[in-house]
């Protein structure tokens, strides 16, 4: 083996540095990152505001009728609405509350009217603040039901 004592063996040492380090920048570079959730979701993930509104159209399937629903977030986590069917023929008033920390919500709708018909509803909250919802009453049975929110704008000034 063979050894160069000089300013050429610390310029070639000091270049296959540079060299690697340049190797791994690059690399790192190019692996990919997961992306990073929208802005939106971040905020839905952090908190439920309230007054959020969930609204949503739903049609028919299997044991479960197509739904409309109208439900307002309340600022002490409580839910309250009104949830339709049989093109708003039939109505039910709904009530209930999330459990933020769990992510999961329970509501009781009482129909408005006819026979005052029972439905328990319950499910989670995804990250991105839909609900997904499970319904069982009567001659009903709906599961995994996404249900969409939106909010109001800030008040102009």
């Amino acid at each position: 083996m063979f050894c160069f004592a000089g300013k050429g063996t610390q310029q070639m040492t000091l270049a296959r540095y540079v060299g690697l380090g340049a190797l791994a920048v690059a690399a790192a570079a190019c692996t990919p990152k997961p992306p990073a959730p929208p802005p939106a979701a971040t905020a839905a993930m952090q908190q439920l505001p309230p007054g959020r509104i969930y609204t949503f159209h739903s049609s028919a399937q299997s044991g479960c009728p197509g739904l409309d629903w109208h439900v307002v977030l309340t600022p002490d986590n409580m839910l309250d609405g009104m949830i339709a069917w049989n093109n708003w023929q039939s109505m039910a008033h709904a009530t209930g509350s999330i459990n933020p920390q769990a992510r999961t919500f329970q509501m009781t709708a009482e129909e408005v009217g006819g026979r005052h018909r029972t439905a328990d509803i319950s499910g989670s909250v995804r990250s991105d603040g839909y609900l997904v919802a499970n319904i069982t009453g009567p001659n009903v049975s709906c599961q995994g039901i996404m249900v969409g929110w939106s909010a109001a704008p800030p008040p102009s000034q």
